[in-house]
């Protein structure tokens, strides 16, 4: 027997989890082993696409289907009395493909030996899906970082930080004038405006309901000169900023890669404050992303550009450089962001009530 014991990092996680020390916890060490192989066969085809199985309902039911075989001898009766991290089922003879399911994060994958292969049955599925590997030159999901911004002036967001407050109805406000001065004093430098106004308007309780946000005691030089800020919440990558700079940079976390410019600073950490508070389900905010998006919505005469206006007059601005672009819609009542990397639309409303009238007007039917 073995067991896995997980600290949920995310409110999403936790909810997920249930207060239950497992994905896979009380598993036979033999079955998770060879689930694990599965699971890396699968990554190891040479073409291999990734589905989000919470957005699709029907999920299993398709890959029933499609996939009708498991990766080991076992039947299903057995399989559902056992506690389980990964799911690996495969087609029957010729081409054969293979679906491994992380049940812990709700991510799938398929892998086949060519795109070909892949393509046709993610047509007869039907799931929306990205590249992870490919033979035939198809662009891989989020391979690198967009190309090195220009620099250019920052731009206050306090209008924007506070359009954000209202709407997400927050009372409180973040950081004081004095914790400011002492980190300020500290570095030897003052913070770059939109930082110092991104500590003001976000309170505490927010630092780690998506990324992780460092505490202005916690913020101190990397050797390179790097100020450490903000930690992706699966800890794959940091972000930080440079004192007396618009640059925002962006390090993988696996102990190689260095630095690079990824973004300029105000455009960046408006879009994290609405991602921050989008993320606390104590806020009752309801986010939801745009089905079927192309970016072709948002130019002239496309779906979503007559809805959408910037906030504070600004978001057009500070999205220059930048790989997300805020929006309000329905006269502030819906916020938008756009993350043309991961090529995703999403929409955050302040109730249910909210969201139905917005998919009305678009003329969407979930």
């Amino acid at each position: 027997m073995w067991g896995l014991y997980i600290e949920p990092e995310t409110n999403k996680e936790k909810k997920h989890l249930n207060s239950r020390d497992i994905p896979c916890n009380e598993a036979v060490l033999s079955q998770w082993i060879v689930e694990w192989m599965g699971y890396q066969q699968t990554l190891a085809q040479p073409g291999v696409v990734a589905v989000n199985k919470d957005k699709a309902p029907d999920y299993w039911k398709k890959v029933r289907e499609f996939f009708p075989d498991n990766f080991f001898d076992m039947s299903v009766e057995a399989l559902a009395k056992r506690k389980r991290n990964f799911v690996v089922s495969c087609t029957e003879g010729q081409p054969g493909l293979l679906c491994g399911s992380i049940l812990y994060s709700g991510m799938a994958y398929f892998g086949g030996k060519s795109d070909g292969e892949l393509e046709e049955i993610m047509k007869q599925m039907g799931f929306k899906y990205v590249w992870i590997k490919s033979r035939s030159g198809h662009p891989i999901y989020n391979s690198a970082p967009p190309e090195p911004p220009r620099e250019r002036e920052l731009l206050s967001i306090a209008p924007v930080l506070q359009f954000l407050c209202d709407f997400a109805g927050i009372q409180g406000r973040g950081a004081r004038e004095e914790s400011l001065n002492r980190a300020e004093a500290r570095l030897g430098n003052p913070l770059p405006r939109p930082m110092a106004e991104f500590y003001r308007c976000l309170p505490g309780r927010f630092y780690a309901s998506c990324n992780m946000v460092r505490p202005l005691s916690g913020l101190k030089p990397t050797k390179d000169g790097r100020l450490n800020f903000l930690e992706e919440n699966q800890a794959v990558y940091h972000w930080a900023a440079e004192l007396n700079s618009p640059f925002l940079y962006r390090r993988a976390n696996d102990g190689v890669s260095g630095w690079s410019a990824y973004g300029i600073l105000d455009g960046f950490l408006a879009a994290e404050f609405l991602w921050a508070l989008a993320c606390d389900e104590g806020l009752g905010l309801v986010l939801w992303e745009f089905p079927d998006f192309g970016s072709e919505m948002l130019q002239e005469g496309g779906k979503l550009k007559a809805c959408l206006s910037p906030i504070a007059g600004i978001t057009e601005q500070i999205a220059e450089g930048n790989t997300r672009k805020l929006y309000q819609a329905m006269e502030g009542q819906a916020v938008g962001l756009y993350d043309s990397e991961e090529r995703t639309f999403w929409f955050v409303t302040r109730d249910e009530a909210a969201q139905e009238r917005l998919e009305n007007m678009l003329g969407f039917t979930p």
